[in-house]
């Protein structure tokens, strides 16, 4: 169980009023963020249509844009852009109810059904596969084009690469020849995955321009950051 609830988590005062032993870093782990897409999942399944939902979140961020805002606006937000929800009293259904997802410890009360993302992470686990088997295959590898990937493609197959290691240092060469380049034209969040697999990994001949890529990426993003 998590004893830190999502409605904590998302007060803006949270940080100056941290409760007595909780460490500020274990607030954001990989339990929240799941415990919270499965919510915001559950509040888009109520609505019935992906696209008014979709509506109901430009509304939303038009509404609060350039302002700090609680788990508890969010869901005012909600059952005013749909009464008939409301009307229908979707915040105290038996088992589901919004105070207990934001306040509730352990683990999402539902989660989405996500066996339409097979079409996706499919091929990454295939290739993933693939490297796996001793020896790896290049012409099997070759079938697989990263360029033409979607970023959460890539990054799963980085993520699964990185829960594998350690990789022995000729896989890290294959891997290098295959995708270094590519990797290195792509977004931070795929760099910085490449750079996580080559210090785990050891794998000296790709550190120093794998750093340099990451630190000048950050850096750029920092100073369009900064107003004139």
């Amino acid at each position: 169980d998590n004893s830190v609830s999502l409605s904590f988590i998302f007060s803006p005062s949270s940080v100056s009023c941290l409760p007595l032993g909780i460490n500020p870093s274990s607030l954001m782990n990989l339990f929240t963020y799941e415990k919270g897409f499965c919510f915001v999942s559950y509040l888009s399944q109520l609505c019935g249509n992906v696209k008014r939902f979709d509506s109901f979140l430009r509304a939303y961020i038009e509404q609060f844009k350039f302002s700090s805002v609680v788990a508890q606006d969010l869901l005012d937000f909600f059952l005013c852009f749909f009464p008939e929800l409301k009307e229908s009293c979707v915040a105290q259904r038996e088992g589901l109810e919004f105070e207990r997802w934001l306040n509730a410890c352990g683990p999402p009360l539902c989660e989405p059904d996500l066996s339409a993302g097979g079409v996706l992470t499919g091929p990454v686990q295939s290739l993933c596969d693939l490297w796996a088997s001793e020896p790896p295959d290049p012409e099997a590898i070759a079938n697989f084009n990263l360029s033409s990937w979607s970023t959460f493609q890539t990054v799963l197959f980085l993520d699964r690469l990185l829960d594998r290691s350690p990789l022995s240092h000729e896989v890290m060469g294959q891997l290098s020849r295959c995708y270094s380049a590519q990797l290195d034209e792509m977004n931070a969040e795929v760099r910085i995955r490449w750079l996580q697999i080559v210090v785990r990994n050891s794998f000296y001949p790709d550190l120093p321009a794998s750093a340099a890529s990451c630190t000048n990426t950050f850096c750029r993003e920092k100073s369009e950051q900064i107003p004139n």
